[in-house]
């Protein structure tokens, strides 16, 4: 059924894999909605898909893969795949949806747009959890290698939004 869902590769997908299509949904589907499904079965699922290469203009292969990885918890990988088909806007969105509060997410895929020179959905995504991570949590994301002349309006913009918190906090517990 896996055949179905990839094509040949390069986006098409033949008659005899567009009959199975259906079918490898139904499939996908059935084992998303199932509780206790072994992660060796969603990794071995994610290999077989990846056939030892890269996921590339296939965008069935790519949303399944996205999907499995989600299954997975493994969030960074899913944001790193879907990154670059998804315009900024989107792409904060399907992050905030997905990472949340979690440091530990945040900080992975902070470190992976560094890594690839990402600067301007950086700059979206850090203005973003700047006003909405903890003080704690925000500075954990950041490199620890980082330019302090681009990093630091972020962290500014952090330091005030704690601060506006603490003062609302301290006159909501006056009241």
């Amino acid at each position: 059924w896996m055949e179905g869902l990839a094509g040949d590769g390069n986006g098409e997908i033949s008659g005899t894999a567009e009959e199975g299509l259906w079918y490898s949904v139904q499939t996908l589907q059935s084992l998303l909605w199932m509780c206790n499904v072994y992660e060796e079965v969603w990794e071995g699922i994610l290999a077989s898909v990846k056939g030892g290469g890269e996921l590339g203009g296939n965008p069935y292969v790519v949303s399944f893969a996205v999907v499995v990885l989600l299954k997975l918890s493994r969030i960074p990988d899913a944001l790193v795949l879907v990154g670059p088909l998804l315009p900024a806007s989107r792409m904060l969105s399907f992050a905030m949806t997905h990472c949340g509060t979690s440091p530990v997410c945040w900080k992975a895929y902070i470190d992976h747009l560094v890594a690839t020179n990402n600067r301007p959905l950086l700059t979206l995504m850090l203005s973003k959890l700047a006003t909405t991570l903890p003080l704690e949590s925000f500075v954990k994301v950041l490199p620890p290698n980082g330019n302090t002349r681009f990093f630091l309006p972020f962290i500014t913009a952090a330091i005030d939004t704690h601060k506006t918190t603490l003062l609302q906090d301290s006159i909501l517990n006056d009241s």
